[in-house]
């Protein structure tokens, strides 16, 4: 580890802000990584010009990653709110194709054409996450569900109603993304496990509320008036107007920096006394050395 080290040292500058173990690759744009031995694993981002080297402290940077996984809140609304979609569609969508005189078959293609579309829209959407951002495209998937929903509600046949489905199976992947999202902006282990439970129950909450939540919409269509055969129609159409409503409320809010949140964890572990890996995933790293490498590396840096 230590030769390691050395050999890579040409390549790798100290963190500003952090304590000098610390190391980020050198690099001229944000987006650049280096392709250091797997032992180094990489920083992918370098921080921001100018911080002073000790100028932050580990209760300024506890409080920066506390800031950072309560920016995490959009993350797990948005997974809700489209396992909700999906919630609904499971409880709504046979009866809705009945309705439309849809035969057996035709429902259950409709229902395959939906997972087949998602089995090829969740790559494309998880790869795109790592070029545009996890949020930005959970927001992506929030808008395809809108459509999809409101597609549904004003779909005059099964074929109408089909593509509709299709077109929310492509953007069906907001849990993967969600998953990735939450492992780049916190610390590995405990931390990350827990975000990730997190998301987990966002999903499985939605699942459960939904089909509660279509009865309810339902329900209240019939005390208003409403034809039996346009409740399903209903349904779908406060759904889509609950996910875009969703939507434009995450848009307000700004989503977690990943090179913040990964000066944050390093400088935390290193306080602990801990080390030997990356902070944080995908978007940006830094690599902190094992606690007994720490005071060698840091005379290295101070020669």
């Amino acid at each position: 580890m230590l030769l390691l080290a050395i050999a890579g040292s040409s390549a790798l500058v100290p963190v500003p802000g952090l304590p000098g173990c610390a190391v980020s690759t050198i690099a001229r744009s944000p987006c650049v990584r280096h392709r250091a031995p797997p032992a180094l694993l990489v920083a992918a981002s370098v921080p921001p010009a100018g911080a002073a080297a000790g100028a932050a402290t580990p209760t300024s940077h506890e409080a920066e990653l506390a800031a950072r996984r309560s920016a995490l809140l959009p993350i797990y609304v948005g997974v809700f709110a489209q396992m909700l979609g999906v919630g609904v569609t499971l409880s709504q969508l046979p009866l809705y194709l009945k309705a439309m005189g849809a035969s057996a078959s035709q429902m259950g293609m409709t229902i395959s054409l939906f997972s087949a579309s998602q089995m090829v829209g969740a790559p494309i959407v998880i790869a795109a996450s790592r070029r545009f951002g996890s949020l930005a495209l959970i927001r992506a998937c929030l808008c395809g569900s809108a459509l999809a929903a409101l597609g549904t509600a004003l779909g005059r046949s099964w074929r109408s109603v089909t593509v509709a489905r299709m077109l929310a199976g492509l953007f069906a992947a907001s849990v993967p993304v969600a998953q990735a999202a939450v492992a780049d902006y916190t610390r590995p282990g405990a931390e990350t496990a827990l975000a990730l439970s997190r998301v987990a129950s966002a999903a499985s909450l939605g699942i459960v509320v939904g089909p509660m939540t279509a009865g309810g919409v339902a329900a209240l269509a019939a005390a208003g008036g409403v034809a039996p055969e346009l409740h399903s129609r209903v349904v779908f159409g406060a759904t889509a107007a609950f996910i875009a409503a969703v939507l434009v409320l995450s848009s307000k809010v700004a989503g977690p920096d990943p090179a913040a949140s990964a000066r944050a964890a390093a400088a935390i572990a290193i306080a602990a006394g801990e080390g030997g890996g990356a902070y944080a995933g995908s978007e940006a790293a830094i690599w902190v050395p094992p606690a007994w490498a720490q005071p060698l590396c840091r005379t290295a840096w101070s020669k």
